[in-house]
């Protein structure tokens, strides 16, 4: 029989309800689920394992690594969203297209019916058809990081409409360092979701007289 601790050191950083439960030698499924919950119950009360948010099913290992909860945020994401896509103002600021600091991490998951509490993120519900759209692009880390949007892209998915229970910040002209921002890649986005050219942006259109002064 494999004591608790030798089964969590054999558990990597991070890992999933599910990893548990393949560990042992259980067919039932909902009697697997029951014993991997005691054991994830004692180690989460014991300070061995800590949960990553609020009902995920994902946890970090501390035996592993103390620093995972810091270090290994972006796999655990991808473990509960494997659709996961750093979207919006996120993407802006961190290019250095906008001074604007979004409150919340925005990212871009597959839709579906209920979502966890991850209360550092703002989680941009899409659908499939989105994430086929905007495939070509997304930059993609090589399993370092979330893979995310390019700027220009980012920035005209802000001007998407994704139903009326959804509302993103739409930046304006002067909320951008404009010299920053493929304005092609931004029409060819444009073109790709259906959207028209943004109110206010007249000016950087391709082929426009401002737009050939600055490119």
């Amino acid at each position: 029989m494999v004591a608790a601790l030798d089964r969590l050191r054999a558990l990597p950083e991070v890992f999933s309800l599910r990893r548990v439960m393949a560990t042992f030698d259980e067919p039932d499924v909902r009697r697997a689920t029951r014993i991997a919950s005691v054991y994830l119950d004692r180690w989460v009360r014991d300070g061995l394992v800590q949960a990553y948010g609020g009902r995920t099913g994902v946890y970090f290992n501390l035996i592993r690594n103390p620093q995972a909860p810091s270090q290994r945020r972006d796999e655990a994401l991808r473990l509960v969203f494997p659709s996961a896509v750093l979207a919006g103002a996120s993407v802006l600021h961190d290019a250095g297209v906008t001074t604007q600091i979004p409150h919340r991490i925005e990212v871009a998951v597959l839709r579906r019916k209920s979502y966890p509490n991850l209360p550092e993120l703002e989680l941009l519900p899409r659908p499939q058809a989105w994430f086929e759209a905007m495939r070509p692009y997304v930059l993609f880390q090589d399993g370092v990081g979330l893979p995310r949007l390019l700027p220009a892209a980012a920035l005209a998915d802000c001007w998407h409409r994704h139903g009326s229970s959804q509302t993103m910040w739409r930046p304006g002209a002067d909320d951008l360092y404009a010299e920053e921002v493929d304005w092609r890649t931004f029409d060819h986005v444009l073109r790709d979701l259906g959207d028209p050219w943004p109110r206010g942006y007249e000016a950087f259109r391709p082929g426009s007289a401002r737009h050939k002064m600055t490119a």
